[in-house]
């Protein structure tokens, strides 16, 4: 019997990683890119731009900030992988694969 719990909070964990990783990249690429727009195309301050979005239901758990070298947003959720969204002159802002 207490195999079959062991396994059943296994089972159980995974799943719950595999739909948050997945969540997070879906919500991280949405706001990365959004913000990257704001900030770089509309010309926006980052600070206004993450308070205009984050304001929107669900998104206030995303790790939000600009690059270090200035070209781009990361945005993710704590401990699974950012999703970067990056400024380019001839496209707008693009999401790294």
């Amino acid at each position: 019997m207490i195999g079959f719990c062991v396994w059943l909070v296994l089972v159980l964990g995974a799943y719950a990683y595999v739909a948050l990783a997945e969540r997070s990249d879906v919500g991280g690429g949405f706001v990365a890119r959004e913000l990257c727009s704001c900030v770089h195309v509309a010309g926006r301050d980052f600070a206004a731009c993450r308070a205009d979005l984050i304001a929107l239901p669900g998104l206030d758990w995303l790790e939000t900030a600009p690059l270090e070298d200035g070209t781009g947003v990361r945005s993710g959720l704590p401990g699974f992988r950012p999703r970067i969204a990056r400024a380019k002159p001839e496209r707008g802002c693009t999401l790294e694969p």
